[in-house]
């Protein structure tokens, strides 16, 4: 292959990676745009700031660490509105297309590379690979917990 043809190639797969990135924030600020509209939400919202800053503050850091929220105040609120917590974050859009707008450079990256012997270009496309996946699993851990201090919470408090 050729270098000038592999780089139009990670050019083209680029641009095609921008425009899932782009489709994913419009979808992103879509959902967060009704979410704000919806009566739950705002009155969710309502009831959090009603919270001291240190109430919130250590419920927050409490969920993160995957432990059971401790005051009964804030953890009757949280428990109220589990349903809403379940509900898809306007994140995930964005998420989703970042990950596969990342990983479909990364391979660009990677093929040319192959193809063209350009060990940069794949050594590039493996760390950027390897910063999604890490990126991913990240992620997934804070779910994990997040969903292990919503059981504790539970269990506590019931």
């Amino acid at each position: 292959m050729d270098l000038f043809v592999g780089l139009v190639v990670i050019l083209a797969v680029g641009m095609v990676g921008n425009v899932i990135f782009w489709r994913g924030v419009l979808r992103m600020r879509e959902a967060s745009r009704v979410g704000r509209a919806d009566p739950r939400h705002q009155e969710s919202a309502r009831q959090w700031l009603s919270l001291s800053a240190e109430q919130r503050r250590a419920a927050m850091a409490q969920m993160r660490r995957g432990e059971a929220i401790s005051d009964p105040q804030t953890a009757r609120m949280a428990l109220a509105h589990d349903r809403l917590d379940r509900e898809p974050l306007p994140a995930a859009h964005l998420r989703r297309a970042a990950t596969l707008s990342v990983a479909l450079v990364s391979f660009a990256f990677i093929g040319v590379g192959v193809g063209a012997h350009v060990s940069l270009f794949v050594g590039l496309g493996v760390v950027l690979l390897v910063l999604t996946v890490t990126g991913r699993i990240w992620l997934r851990n804070v779910h994990v917990r997040a969903e292990r201090s919503r059981k504790a919470t539970r269990a506590l408090h019931g």
